[in-house]
């Protein structure tokens, strides 16, 4: 039993078949320098020169403010204890002048 086949019976690579049962065909290896298989490779996200600019700068400056907000805790906890808040006045008291006991 012969059956003829022509171009308009070949199936490209990523094609699926519905509703066969059963299907004659054979098998045709293109290799890698056919329209098919160049175009089935993802090209690169295209971007101008100032969006990689931009995005460098953004993660520039979100890594600034990351460090800045984990710094900070470290810097007031530094001034409390080595300066003894000596900056700040009590109530009633003029800066410079130090708290007397009472007894």
């Amino acid at each position: 039993m012969e059956y003829p086949l022509s171009d308009y019976n070949c199936c490209l690579r990523g094609c699926s078949l519905k509703n066969y049962e059963f299907v004659y065909g054979v098998v045709v290896y293109t290799g890698h320098e056919t329209k098919t298989m160049l175009n089935s490779i993802k090209s690169r996200p295209k971007k101008s020169t100032l969006e990689r600019i931009m995005s460098k700068q953004i993660v520039f400056v979100f890594l600034v403010q990351v460090t800045r907000i984990n710094s900070a805790p470290v810097v007031i906890i530094f001034l409390q204890t080595r300066l003894s808040a000596v900056f700040l006045p009590l109530s009633g008291q003029r800066l410079g002048t130090k708290l007397r006991k009472t007894s």
